[in-house]
């Protein structure tokens, strides 16, 4: 029912969330910029990231095909 307390604590906790949202991806980049000024490698690492995205097709892949999938 709109206009009802559930809704009114939907919206607070979506308002919650997205602002703790907004806030982690600002220190994010914080982070990110404070590494390029200060030279240093930027963690986790591309390379990281390409790691993770493996794992995930792999697993994708398992559960497709049904068996264990070797990176």
């Amino acid at each position: 029912m709109h206009g009802s307390r559930d809704d009114n604590l939907e919206v607070r906790c979506y308002r919650h969330a997205l602002a703790e949202t907004i806030e982690h991806q600002s220190r994010l980049w914080y982070d990110i910029v404070d590494c390029i000024l200060d030279d240093r490698p930027a963690a986790p690492s591309f390379y990281d990231g390409l790691t993770v995205q493996q794992v995930m097709e792999a697993a994708i892949q398992s559960h497709e095909r049904g068996r264990w999938i070797t990176l």
